[in-house]
């Protein structure tokens, strides 16, 4: 079969993004010499976002500064198609922390027979994600938050421990934020022309209190009748 195929698809209706999904792989049968190879899969990353609004989407690397590591230590693992860098526990009660500000967070890393329980604290609350599977692999979706969304408009703090002393690996963190176009600048617009409208309309009324005023006091010293071409241009 082709490299890099397509093996499966969701449907792509107008309210996916409300409801969590959960998708199981399993090879039914297969020859002695056959191979199934899954390389990525693509998630909306529950970000509770209406489809017609656009997002940003980013990968935080395990080097990142901003990340706090303790016990934590890296190594490198190479596979047949990349290099990954680790960051690998292998003692219970080791943390990784850091913050940030998403409204869906994506956390990737190994997984396989020799891996254990790793704690998540995420808004105050506790997720235990068992990362022991049946077969290995070096760069598994670990954890992804409910359908729910987190939220955007907060500074989030993240903690990932060690449970149970058996191996922990982070590789990265994909975040996700949708772009929402601020309605500040055509408010600005609108405040502008209606300020300009309004500057206007009190030239015009100024205009024609002087021209008014202007024909009352000729007519009161006896002058001749003002030419009204100036008045009827307000007053038709």
């Amino acid at each position: 079969s082709p490299l890099e195929d397509t093996l499966f698809s969701w449907p792509d209706h107008e309210i996916d993004y409300v409801y969590s999904h959960d998708i199981t792989l399993k090879v039914v049968d297969a020859s002695p010499d056959a191979r199934l190879t899954v390389t990525r899969m693509r998630v909306n990353g529950s970000s509770l976002t209406p489809p017609n609004i656009p997002g940003y989407r980013w990968a935080v690397p395990n080097s990142q500064v901003k990340l706090k590591y303790t016990g934590f230590i890296q190594q490198v693992f190479n596979t047949q198609a990349e290099s990954l860098a680790t960051y690998v526990s292998s003692t219970a009660g080791d943390t990784m922390s850091m913050r940030f500000n998403a409204s869906s967070l994506l956390v990737y890393g190994p997984c396989g027979p020799d891996n254990g329980l790793m704690r998540l604290i995420l808004n105050n609350y506790h997720h235990i994600v068992n990362t022991s599977k049946p077969f290995a692999c070096s760069d598994c979706l670990l954890f992804q938050p409910e359908a729910r969304g987190l939220g955007k408009s907060h500074l989030r703090k993240l903690l990932i421990e060690n449970m149970d002393g058996k191996t922990l690996g982070i590789n990265r963190f994909e975040l996700f934020r949708p772009i929402y176009v601020s309605s500040v600048s055509g408010m600005r617009s609108i405040a502008a022309a209606s300020g300009m409208a309004s500057l206007v309309v009190t030239c015009i009324m100024m205009m024609a209190v002087y021209v008014i005023k202007s024909v009352k006091n000729r007519r009161s010293m006896g002058a001749p009748h003002a030419n009204r071409r100036w008045f009827q241009l307000f007053f038709p």
